[in-house]
């Protein structure tokens, strides 16, 4: 009678449950770390609106390239002195 050798195969470190514990881990720290936090504040009335009016400034944009040259929202200009 033969006996059947079994062959026995390499363990294997699988990848994907090693970053899932990982991700856990860091999860739990993180709002571990957070509920330790101290929130220090004080409670302020703030002004409630009476119309909702978006108002809408104008920005002007003043630049000097690398060779001298003075733009003013996006036209040239020139000093006189």
């Amino acid at each position: 009678m033969k006996i059947k050798q079994t062959v026995q195969k390499k363990a294997r470190g699988e990848m994907i449950p090693l970053i899932d514990s990982m991700f856990l881990i860091l999860v739990f720290f993180v709002y571990a770390m957070l509920s330790m936090v101290v929130h220090k504040g004080i409670s302020v009335n703030l002004p409630e609106a009476a119309t909702s009016v978006v108002s809408k400034e104008e920005y002007i944009a003043v630049s000097i390239t690398m060779d001298g040259q003075k733009v003013f929202n996006k036209s040239d200009f020139s000093l006189k002195e």
